[in-house]
């Protein structure tokens, strides 16, 4: 079993955040993560991230999160906005009792991730923000997703090569959504419902 490095505050990261090198081992932040100007992550390993306050990727940051899975816990709202167009997630996971994940409006940056996004029962996930949300993985939702801004001027895109979006909970929209393929020479996909797996696929 891997150790965990626990915060009971606040995570401020200035330089290189060298961690997640155990795929049993983890962090667990009770406050909230900000990565500020000239930050960097390495993370090697698909450990788990837990974190009960906010996620800011301020600006200068450069936080690519290439391995693990970010999650968010707790009983209260989390907000996360992304101000550096060279920040991103891997795989982001929302477990919040009746609350909610939330892009604030003052982000300017689309929020990317390059990984999977997972909304449990009981939690939901929101864009305050009229900026981009990128995702490359599959997209699973177990309870809530409001992903347009007021002015509607944002827009969800699926950017991954093959992806499945698992609908066990039917409460949400998508504003917008695109399916941009990584390679332009690739054609447009069409998308495909399969009532029997009860999975949906953008078919390359």
């Amino acid at each position: 079993m891997g150790n965990t490095l626990t915060t009971n505050g606040n995570m401020t990261i200035f330089g290189q955040l060298v961690s997640m090198v155990d795929d049993n081992g983890g962090i667990i932040c009770y406050g909230n993560v900000d990565w500020n100007n000239n930050s960097t992550a390495n993370f090697t390993a698909n450990s788990l991230f837990q974190v009960y306050g906010h996620w800011f990727f301020n600006s200068g940051s450069n936080a690519q999160l290439s391995n693990g899975t970010v999650n968010f816990i707790g009983n209260n709202l989390s907000e996360v906005k992304s101000k550096s167009a060279t920040c991103s997630f891997n795989n982001i996971y929302i477990n919040k009792n009746n609350n909610t994940l939330k892009i604030i409006s003052d982000a300017n940056q689309p929020l990317v991730i390059n990984g999977d996004i997972g909304i449990q029962s009981n939690s939901g996930f929101t864009n305050d923000s009229q900026q981009n949300i990128v995702c490359r993985g599959n997209f699973y939702n177990s309870g809530y997703y409001y992903l347009s801004d007021v002015n509607k001027l944002s827009t969800f895109i699926f950017d991954g090569t093959s992806q499945f979006i698992f609908m066990f909970s039917s409460s949400g929209y998508f504003q917008s959504p695109e399916d941009k393929p990584n390679n332009k020479a690739n054609p447009w996909r069409k998308y495909s419902y399969n009532r029997r797996s009860d999975h949906r696929k953008w078919n390359t």
